[in-house]
């Protein structure tokens, strides 16, 4: 479930966007459904999730990861890295089992856990190298207690090489 659709919203979103940003890097930055099911319909093949590193403290995991399309086992493209900030603070066991485990993103294992959740994009960047996003995911226990009680809470951050997606064109 994404932000509720209307005119303030939308105008929120399109004002966050740098000027020097792609159509299709607009799309990606706005996407609020998983990155790694949007990207693999970009580049054609499905793109897969590598744990890089991942530490933990007594409150959150944080995981570096990187997207990858592997169009054959000699021409990989790496096509997103993600820094994600996982609280630990929550009752879907399954899902920090399941990060700890690293054997799926963290859209999969939202999936597969059936947590409802709630994404924001909370920053946008862009420059002549790369583009970014900054997102949080909250579970929706109730539209009441969204922010108050969220029992699920990750922060991810991910950059996009613009030399990449600029050979898609």
């Amino acid at each position: 479930m994404g932000e509720e659709v209307t005119t303030s919203n939308i105008q929120k979103l399109i004002s966050k966007m740098p000027a020097n940003t792609s159509p299709l890097e607009k799309v990606i930055l706005c996407n609020d459904g998983t990155v790694q099911t949007l990207l693999s319909v970009i580049f054609g093949v499905p793109v897969r999730v590598e744990v890089l590193s991942q530490s933990e403290s007594d409150s959150y995991i944080v995981r570096w990861s990187r997207l990858v399309a592997e169009y054959s086992p000699d021409n990989i493209v790496v096509v997103c890295l993600a820094e994600s900030i996982i609280s630990k603070k929550t009752k879907y066991k399954g899902f920090i089992t399941g990060i700890t485990e690293k054997h799926m993103g963290i859209g999969q294992l939202i999936s597969s856990v059936k947590i409802d959740t709630q994404r924001s994009i909370v920053g946008i960047y862009s420059d002549d190298n790369v583009f970014a996003r900054t997102y949080t995911i909250l579970s929706v226990e109730s539209e009441d207690d969204y922010c108050l009680n969220a029992q699920l809470s990750v922060t991810i951050t991910e950059t996009f090489l613009k030399s990449v997606y600029d050979k898609l064109k």
